[in-house]
């Protein structure tokens, strides 16, 4: 996992992954040499066409924004869904959501 961000509020949030068994933590200055499967971003701070290039290059990763204040996250990911039909959409819509 990648960490993009400098703010108190990510500091806290890498302090208490880094805390996690298992967990392995890089900033994106060492994306050059790491390739990870995550990448968490603050959604305020962050260059987001950067990252999007990066996502592009590599399609399995998964980009996570955090709007911190919001206490949201958009998830940005490779997975890829056929949707031909309004209802394919729905289905892919619920599987997001949970069928909420």
């Amino acid at each position: 996992m990648a960490l993009c961000g400098d703010s108190v509020a990510l500091s806290c949030v890498e302090a208490s992954l880094r805390a996690r068994p298992g967990m392995r933590v890089v900033s994106t200055h060492q994306l050059g040499t790491e390739q990870p499967d995550v990448v968490v971003f603050e959604l305020t701070t962050c260059p987001l066409d950067s990252l999007i290039a990066l996502w592009k290059m590599q399609p399995q990763i998964r980009l996570i924004g955090l709007g911190l204040l919001e206490g949201g996250a958009l998830v940005i990911s490779g997975h890829a869904s056929r949707v031909s039909t309004v209802e394919d959409l729905v289905e892919v819509i619920e599987g997001q959501t949970g069928g909420r």
